[in-house]
């Protein structure tokens, strides 16, 4: 006899749960992160459920390629970025929306030899994982907008599922200082503060 964990994975409820959210914010793009083998629940079987994404987010480049092989058309957004030139290359050959946050990456954009049609810069506004220093946020645009086409704004919650902290209307006023004049698409609110903020996100919706 064998003994092990065993997870049953409902698509249905997959599917409800996203568009229950996805209903809090009429008009604007939803984003799937399905990184991680979307978060062990199958990657494929998952993203295909996910129709109604408008993109999809994984971390590695090698998830991009599972999705691209199996035939998944949606956008695919590179959350990790890409960790050399090659990837860069190869990213914008399969057709995914590449992150920077590192100024190796921006150098790697400024040596491509192409034209980058859509792309993120990560702002790290108070998670203390990825991105660039608010401080340092307008120098990469700038470098950015050199080789990007569209190029767009995120940041990411540390804990918005704990309203109780400073921590989430720190980051909120973090990054609205960074919109001052900044015309791009804006991603921010993960369901946490989908759930939790709506009334302090309100100042994003026309951006």
């Amino acid at each position: 006899m064998t003994f092990g964990t065993r997870a049953r994975i409902r698509l249905g409820a997959i599917q409800h749960n996203f568009q229950t959210l996805k209903s809090m914010v009429p008009g604007a793009r939803a984003m799937a992160v399905v990184k991680a083998n979307a978060y062990g629940h199958g990657l494929v079987p998952v993203v295909r459920a996910l129709s109604e994404a408008d993109t999809l987010a994984v971390a590695r480049l090698a998830e991009a390629r599972q999705l691209r092989d199996a035939g998944v058309q949606t956008d695919i957004t590179l959350l990790g970025g890409v960790v050399s030139a090659d990837d860069l290359a190869m990213a914008i050959d399969l057709g995914v929306t590449v992150v920077f946050h590192h100024q190796q990456q921006i150098e790697w954009a400024e040596r491509f030899s192409g034209r980058i049609t859509l792309a993120w810069l990560k702002v790290d506004t108070g998670m203390g994982r990825l991105g660039f220093q608010p401080s340092d946020a307008a120098a990469a645009l700038t470098r950015l907008r050199g080789q990007v086409d569209r190029l767009g704004m995120l940041t990411h919650f540390a804990s918005a599922d704990e309203p109780e902290l400073p921590t989430t209307e720190e980051q909120l006023v973090a990054f609205t200082k960074l919109l001052d004049g900044f015309d791009g698409e804006v991603s921010i609110a993960n369901s946490a503060a989908l759930l939790g903020w709506q009334e302090s996100l309100a100042i994003f919706d026309a951006a």
